[in-house]
Parts: structure tokens; sequence; C-alpha cells
């Protein structure tokens, strides 16, 4: 709360102005929360009539691809993006202290990007152990319908069938929610919670957020993993540009994994394991695991001097 106040008086003392959060008291965790509250429901709500307005103005069936497609793409823009930038002129009276920019070094990048595809890797092999621990008949009955629609739907929108289709599908699957995402969470819902709570632990909690805002609960650890590895990167960057990246390599990966005719059930080397059984699949992990941290550590050590030099998290 101290930074919280100290960076308000800093504004009012250059412009005269008090943000709306500073000028009424709000708590910045109760901000957050009426934030996400907010614009989880627009999403919902709004994103389910569009989905039925569009279906009417093309003419064609609610889960169909264009259909599916065009909702995301509208949906995201008028429910989660515009939002996040209404809600944060609420916040602050300067953008770039929730939004910032700095562009990060190619040497920054080039770990943190590798730390993101060893990451994927990570969860390839824990989704495959997931797969292969039991779960109670009646259960397994009750989720399977849940999954395969998710799994159906993530496959309409991201699958594509041609060099154009493949271009619009990065477009809608990677651009946009990687923009507009990390706007929300890496931006505005990290920033609040660093008025109350250090920069790590600011991370940490927006992006274990980030992946219960999926409403996945088949991979809700791999999305939490990635809110938080995400997170962190905005945290020692110091900037949103290198998570908007990263984000758009997870994507564009997947998408172009389905491209090329990849099946995350049957085609993934995890799951070709997966045949050796838990222990084995155990110590794959544990390997990868490995490999990840040392990546990530030599993406920590890169931005130590950015960590040094600044003042903002101070």
């Amino acid at each position: 709360m101290d930074e919280f106040k100290n960076n308000e008086h800093q504004e009012v003392l250059h412009n005269g102005r008090v943000p709306f959060v500073e000028r009424y008291r709000i708590h910045p965790l109760l901000f957050a929360g009426l934030v996400l509250c907010s614009i989880f429901i627009l999403y919902q709500v709004g994103g389910g009539l569009l989905s039925f307005v569009i279906s009417e103005i093309l003419q064609k069936p609610l889960l169909h691809v264009s259909v599916l497609r065009w909702s995301a793409v509208i949906g995201q823009v008028f429910f989660i993006f515009v939002p996040t930038i209404a809600l944060a002129k609420l916040l602050t009276l300067t953008f770039k202290d929730v939004f910032r920019l700095r562009i990060p070094t190619l040497k920054e990048s080039t770990f943190a990007l590798l730390s993101m595809l060893v990451l994927q890797w990570l969860f390839d092999v824990y989704k495959e152990l997931q797969n292969l621990i039991p779960i109670p008949v009646y259960i397994e009955e009750l989720l399977r319908p849940w999954k395969q629609m998710i799994l159906e739907m993530t496959k309409t929108i991201a699958q594509a069938h041609s060099i154009p289709e493949l271009f619009l599908v990065l477009l809608v699957v990677a651009v946009m929610p990687s923009i507009i995402e990390e706007c929300l969470f890496r931006g505005l819902v990290q920033r609040t919670f660093e008025y109350v709570f250090s920069p790590f632990v600011a991370a940490v909690f927006s992006g274990a957020l980030f992946g219960v805002f999926h409403l996945n609960p088949f991979d809700l650890v791999p999305l939490v993993g990635i809110g938080i590895f995400l997170a962190l990167l905005r945290y020692r960057s110091q900037t949103i540009v290198l998570p908007i990246v990263a984000h758009f390599l997870n994507n564009a990966v997947a998408i172009f994994a389905l491209y090329m005719g990849y099946d995350e059930e049957t085609s993934s080397l995890a799951s070709s394991l997966g045949t050796y059984g838990i222990p084995f699949l155990l110590l794959y992990l544990l390997l990868v695991g490995m490999i990840f941290i040392i990546a990530f550590r030599l993406y920590l050590k890169s931005t130590t001097t950015i960590q040094q030099s600044s003042s903002l998290y101070e």
C-alpha cells in the first residue's frame, strides 16, 4: 500500500489530478477482484450473446468454425481489451505505469523464449503422466464429455487446412490472445497486485489467476504454470513485450503442430514413452525439469542488471 500511496502522490503533485481508485480509497485487492469479475462476466455473457448474433448473421450453426473464430476475435477485443484499457485509467493516470513497453534485449529474449519451449515440453510430459494416474470410473465417465468438448472446440478453432487459413488462425489464436490477455493479466492485474504484495508474490498470484480464468480443469496445472512463468518474465524484464512474445510462441507452436498433423493424445514423445509406465515418465519429467531450470536461470542472470538499475519495484 505504501507504493500505491507514493505513486499516486507523485501523480497528484505532477498534474493536480487523482486517479479514481485513490480518490475513493478503493483497496487494490478489491479493485483487482472487481476487474477480474466484471471482465469474466462481461466476456462470458457478452460473448455468448455475440455468438448468437454472429450465428444469425452468417447463417451458420453456433459451433461452426467461422462463428467460433469471429466470436473469439470480437469478444476478446470488446469484452476484455477495451474494459482493460478503461479500468487501467481508473487505477493510474499514466498507462506506461501499467503497460510497460521496454524492448527486451536479444540475450534475455533468447533465454526467455528457450525457457518457454522447454516449459511446453515439460508440461507435455506432465499431461501424459496425469493421464496415467487412475481415477474412479464414475468420475472419469462424468468428466469425459466435458473434456472431449474442450478438445473438439479447441481443435475446431485452432486447426488450419491451408496456408491462408493458417495465417488467420495465427491471428485469432496466437496474436490477439497474447496481446489482449497479457495486457489484462501481466499489465492491469499484476500491476494492481504490486501495490500490495512484493513483485514476486504479485507475479505468482496473477499467474495463478490466469490459469483459473481459462476454465479448463484438465489443463489447470500447465495453465497456472505458464501463467506464473509469463508473470515472472514481466517482473524480471519489467515489460509486457516479452510475455506477449512468449505467449504468442506458446500458442503458435500448438497451431503449427496441429497444422502438421500432430495429435496431442497420440503423437507426442511423452505419449510414446508413457508405454514404459509412471516411474519412467517421472524420471523423464525430472530430466526436462532440470533443463528448464538451467534455461530459466540463464534468463534470470540476463536480467540481473535490469533489476539492479530499476527503482520501479522498490
